[in-house]
């Protein structure tokens, strides 16, 4: 059964799962422009903390975990064990995979891809619509990869897996699989080794996805 505290708003068709915790002053199931009443589905065991706004049309799945004040748009799709931190704004549409942890103060731009074990550093933008010309292109990050605080990553982009971007980059070109980038624009300064994918894969993703087999088959 799910806990939902009493200054918490749950609308539409909207279905919580099993020890789905909605903390004070959230609101689930959020009517969006197309007004579906379809709600919010979230998996079991997540926790939606304090002053969230999730619109209607999202899928969250299981032991989900968000900050305070943070937003998820309409047609979102997070998979299990992932995380959004505080004061975040996930777009509409974006895709985030399994064990993905986005920082504080994100935006993740509409319909950006970000696959299983991705690791968003604090105060990340993603921006779809680079030149202001209404002419949407969503960024694409790749599985396991990681990217540093403060970055602006340009719409279009294609971060490959497992490749590293350096905090306070800009990136305007694609990144290519286990490379290390960073600067204003980012370019590619080495490459990750193994040692570097076993400790992330031990320490952030707890051995919950195998980073080094994709590692191999990339070498």
């Amino acid at each position: 059964m799910a806990e939902i505290k009493e200054t918490a708003k749950v609308y539409g068709n909207s279905r919580l799962g099993e020890g789905v915790r909605i903390m004070d002053y959230t609101i689930i199931g959020m009517e969006s422009r197309k007004r579906t009443g379809n709600g919010t589905a979230i998996g079991n065991g997540s926790t939606i903390r304090n002053h969230n706004c999730i619109y209607e049309d999202v899928e969250i799945g299981e032991g989900f975990q968000s900050g305070g004040l943070t937003q998820i748009r309409e047609g979102v799709k997070i998979g299990d064990f992932s995380k959004v931190g505080t004061l975040c704004v996930i777009e509409s549409n974006a895709m985030i995979g399994n064990h993905v942890n986005v920082q504080g103060h994100c935006n993740i731009g509409e319909g950006t891809v970000l696959e299983d074990g991705v690791f968003v550093g604090a105060m990340v933008t993603m921006v779809t619509d680079s030149k202001m010309d209404g002419n949407v292109k969503s960024c694409v990050v790749k599985a396991g990869a990681r990217i540093g605080s403060n970055s602006t990553i340009v719409g279009g982009v294609r971060i490959g897996e497992g490749a590293i971007v350096g905090a306070n980059s800009v990136v305007t070109n694609d990144i290519p699989a286990f490379t290390v980038a960073c600067g204003m624009p980012a370019r590619p300064v080495r490459k990750v080794t193994e040692s570097d994918v076993r400790e992330f894969q031990k320490n952030m993703l707890k051995d919950r996805m195998d980073l080094v087999s994709i590692f191999r088959k990339t070498r």
